[in-house]
Parts: structure tokens; C-alpha cells; sequence
């Protein structure tokens, strides 16, 4: 835990910023152009409950994609890939 602290100390330190201080639903609430998320419902590091709140933040064009049983960094696998795709196609009409 102690490298991790020291990286995150470090980080604040090069770019300037508090990263208690940083929220990203906030920062979603400026996003302006179409937004795709993608989160796996069994994540243990990220509750899809994040996700769900940032994209409520997000003002334009959104889709939420909770997967079903997968965790964290699992999400991208066989059916979202057609989700992904039908969201581009959608974006480029």
C-alpha cells in the first residue's frame, strides 16, 4: 500500500492537482460529445454503481453498458462487442 501512496503523491506532485479533489462525475458533466461506457456488474475494484453515476452526469448522447457477471477489466468480451459496434454505427448516421 505504501508504493501505492508514494505514486499517488508523486502524480499530484508532476501534474499539480489533489486527487481527493478530483471527481469524475463532475468532470462527465462537461463532456460534449457521445459517450459509451462499459462496466462489468461483478466489478470488485469499481462498483457499477460509479458507472451509473457518471453516467447520469453526462449531458450528451450516453449508452451504459452493465455486463452481466463479468468483473473488473472483464467486460469486453463476445455479445459487447456487438453493442460496441452498433453504438458506432449509430454515431456515424
Amino acid at each position: 500500500r505504501s508504493s501505492i501512496n508514494a505514486a499517488i503523491k508523486r502524480a499530484e506532485q508532476d501534474a499539480s492537482f489533489v486527487v481527493d479533489a478530483v471527481s469524475p462525475v463532475e468532470a462527465a458533466k462537461a463532456i460534449r460529445v457521445p459517450t459509451l461506457i462499459i462496466h462489468g456488474e461483478n466489478d470488485d475494484a469499481t462498483a457499477p454503481q460509479h458507472a451509473r453515476r457518471i453516467h447520469a452526469a453526462l449531458p450528451g448522447p450516453k449508452r451504459l453498458i452493465i455486463v452481466a457477471g463479468a468483473g473488473h477489466a472483464q467486460s469486453l468480451r463476445g455479445e459487447v462487442w456487438t453493442e460496441i459496434e452498433q453504438w458506432i454505427s449509430a454515431g456515424l448516421k
